[in-house]
């Protein structure tokens, strides 16, 4: 059974509870994780910091692409679980190119990881950032899919820093990602999403980027 075959259910249809509990979760996770340190980026998020230059700011992702348009940032993860602090890496990066982006009076649209309205795997799949796994992840040809995808849609053009070679592949269709999911995919031809979170076998898997 091929990729093409397997049916994935159980999407949650509401975008506003996705953006919620997606970014309350790991909010959390950081408080339970080190208490004093969450509070200290509490108090300092009403701070107005200084704005980077544009090139300062897009040093900070790990790689970045382009699809017309819309702009794409990679945010790699350190070892095979969700990293948190690449997690609150990827929000300080979005929060300051806001910044920076009204400061020029610009006109824009900011896509967080869990903008759920907005496929950004398959824009980074289009912007040669890597490709889709079985489970439509994007498999970045250096980091796997240990990553966290962000985006903006702006009117200007950025000075695009390509960290990374376009075109060197992603996923080898090896579908191990489907041989070690629990719900046996390859059998039953279907994936229901809801029994997934925590599980992340088919992240842990797989070899590319594998440290």
């Amino acid at each position: 059974m091929s990729r093409r075959n397997i049916r994935f259910r159980g999407v949650i249809r509401s975008g506003t509870a996705i953006e919620i509990f997606g970014n309350m979760i790991p909010s959390l996770l950081m408080l339970k994780r080190d208490p004093r340190a969450w509070w200290r980026r509490w108090k300092e998020k009403g701070r107005q910091k200084p704005l980077p230059t544009i090139e300062e700011l897009l040093q900070r992702p790990d790689d970045m692409g382009r699809i017309g348009s819309t702009y794409l940032f990679i945010h790699r993860w350190k070892g095979d679980e969700f990293d948190l602090d690449a997690f609150q890496r990827s929000q300080d990066f979005l929060a300051d190119l806001e910044r920076l982006l009204q400061a020029q009076r610009r006109s824009f649209r900011i896509f967080t990881p869990l903008s759920p309205k907005t496929n950004l795997p398959e824009l980074a799949e289009k912007a040669r950032l890597g490709n889709l796994s079985p489970f439509g992840l994007l498999v970045h040809w250096r980091f796997g899919p240990r990553i966290l995808i962000t985006g903006a849609e702006i009117e200007e053009e950025l000075p695009v820093l390509l960290k990374e070679q376009l075109g060197q592949g992603g996923c080898t269709d090896c579908e191990l990602c489907l041989k070690v999911c629990p719900q046996e995919p390859l059998r039953t031809g279907e994936v229901d999403l809801t029994k997934c979170e925590g599980c992340s076998r088919c992240i842990k898997c797989c070899p590319i980027g594998k440290q």
